[in-house]
């Protein structure tokens, strides 16, 4: 018998070898687009599941009868904002020292503390009065040496303004370092002893503000 020839395998062909460096460069393409692919259903999903949840939220609060924005509370008492002092009445303190004087009296006190609202009381004052007086004082220089100095502490620096013309009229700033208090005591009656009353008026109504 004569021996079986071997198979010699074909050398290939330049068709054969561009055709597997084409798949093979394909691969890395194909995966790319295989990961974009799961990376975009994904996103859609997700979004889709978020959509379904707004959906569901809406809904429940439209059957509830609720809004549908958050509610925000802007109440003053939640806020840090300057506030008004309370209205605190200062007859008690200041009516047992006028009682058995002349006249009718007028008084308009006001503390204004640095950076706040100034807390304001009043008795038969009208308040325009008040503002033209309070910018008068502003610009007058202060003293530590006026009628009512007495009645004050040591070296307190007052601006003072005294009318007689028509009865009496008391204006004064009182500079402290983080308040002013500004205050008026007026009365129509001519009578010379008016000025008697204004120690202790001022006194009472300096040591009843200048703690708040």
């Amino acid at each position: 018998m004569l021996p079986k020839q071997e198979k010699v395998p074909k050398p290939k062909s330049k068709k054969d070898e561009t055709a597997g460096k084409t798949k093979k460069s394909a691969d890395p393409q194909k995966q790319h687009l295989n990961r974009l692919f799961v990376i975009i259903t994904l996103g859609l999903t997700t979004l889709l599941c978020l959509s379904l949840f707004l959906y569901r939220e809406i809904h429940r609060r439209l059957l509830a009868g609720r809004s549908l924005l958050p509610t925000v509370n802007l109440s003053l008492s939640t806020l840090s904002v300057p506030q008004l002092a309370p209205t605190t009445s200062l007859d008690s303190e200041i009516n047992p020292l006028i009682i058995h004087s002349p006249g009718v009296w007028s008084i308009y006190t006001e503390l204004r503390p640095n950076g706040q609202l100034p807390f304001i009381w009043s008795r038969n004052f009208d308040s325009l009065e008040a503002s033209n007086l309070f910018a008068a004082l502003s610009s007058a220089a202060p003293s530590t040496s006026t009628a009512i100095a007495t009645a004050l502490p040591q070296d307190l620096p007052v601006a003072e303004k005294i009318d007689t013309t028509n009865g009496l009229l008391a204006a004064y700033l009182i500079r402290l370092p983080q308040k002013q208090i500004f205050l008026i005591i007026k009365n129509t009656d001519k009578s010379p002893d008016l000025s008697v009353y204004l120690p202790k008026l001022v006194s009472t109504i300096y040591w009843n503000l200048v703690d708040r």
